[in-house]
């Protein structure tokens, strides 16, 4: 789930269990039987909890009676607090325009909020794999980690809760993605590659700033079976810098491929002084001010998103829709 994680406090924990080449063992997983059977107890401090935050209801399955008659089941209890529980009426404001993407823990759904009468995108986790993978506290961290973070070049958090079948995780909505643009476009002119990598960097350098390693960086190799497969896949990989680039690129592509990591450019400053960069202001703000000519056009080319039937219950109703969806 994600390709974020965090090397400080307990979350070094699931850095280190990755090192030894076994799952994450969550402790709050252990007894399966309990949680199919749907037995559980209460959470202390829920009550205060939920009073804090205004809920009113559950679900369906509470018959909309207070919670404090009602002991939390175990299948929902388990992703508490990151994913709280929403009432009904929440999720009606939502309607479905399209199916962004499709992973192995999830589907990405693009989703009008009638009520903020704004796009965003909704990553659908299914509590089964979650459990089935042993991926729960992965998972939390994930909403943890982007909690933390305020940064103009990453997707911002908008809402997270949870169903009886799914997690639901809510961010901001991203037109398109660099590698979709790159297959389209075909060839990047260079001022728009320099400003595609300073922002790249800068988002970086911010995530390692705040002890937060992000893992899904994409390079253009086979996928592989884990991440320390794909690091050798990816350190072992050649590559071919063309004659035609100019020598300032050409140098930056040669010190940011070398296999080597300690000649590779790894700080800010590097970049800030490397020719390739001259004249660029690293600066979030003065970047967003430069719009991408090329970009703006191929948006302007994408059709207008079909919308779909309101959901009476949208955790209840997203099963066919998932298998049978319209493109974003």
């Amino acid at each position: 789930m994600g390709g974020v994680s965090c090397r400080q406090g307990q979350q070094t924990q699931v850095a280190a269990s990755r090192k030894q080449g076994g799952n994450i063992q969550v402790p709050w997983v252990q007894g399966r039987k309990s949680l199919w059977s749907g037995v559980g107890t209460m959470r202390s401090g829920l009550e205060e909890l939920w009073e804090l935050q205004g809920h009113q209801c559950l679900h369906q399955e509470t018959l909309e009676k207070p919670l404090s008659e009602w002991p939390v089941p175990q299948f929902i209890d388990l992703f508490l607090p990151e994913f709280p529980v929403r009432p009904i009426r929440r999720q009606q404001q939502l309607k479905i325009l399209g199916l962004v993407a499709k992973g192995s823990f999830g589907t990405v759904l693009k989703v009008l909020d009638c009520a903020q009468k704004a796009v965003f995108a909704v990553k659908v986790v299914s509590k089964v794999k979650v459990l089935q993978k042993d991926t729960l506290r992965q998972c939390k961290e994930e909403v943890s980690i982007q909690r933390q973070i305020n940064h103009p070049f990453v997707h911002s958090l908008g809402d997270t809760w949870q169903g009886k079948r799914h997690l639901f995780i809510m961010c901001s909505y991203c037109s398109t993605d660099l590698y979709s643009l790159w297959s389209a476009v075909g060839c990047f002119p260079e001022a728009s590659v320099r400003l595609f990598a300073v922002e790249l960097v800068l988002v970086l350098c911010y995530l390692h700033d705040l002890g937060i390693i992000h893992r899904d960086v994409k390079f253009p190799v086979a996928a592989e079976r884990d991440h320390v497969a794909m690091l050798a896949s990816v350190t072992h990989c050649d590559s071919e810098i063309p004659v035609s680039l100019k020598k300032e690129f050409s140098f930056l592509l040669q010190e940011l491929l070398c296999q080597n990591p300690l000649h590779r450019l790894r700080y800010l400053h590097h970049f800030q002084v490397h020719p390739f960069f001259r004249g660029v202001a690293f600066d979030p703000e003065l970047l967003q001010k430069q719009p991408v000519n090329f970009v703006m056009e191929t948006q302007d080319t994408q059709t207008s998103p079909l919308e779909s039937m309101p959901f009476k219950d949208f955790d209840c109703d997203l099963e066919p829709f998932l298998v049978h969806s319209i493109p974003a």
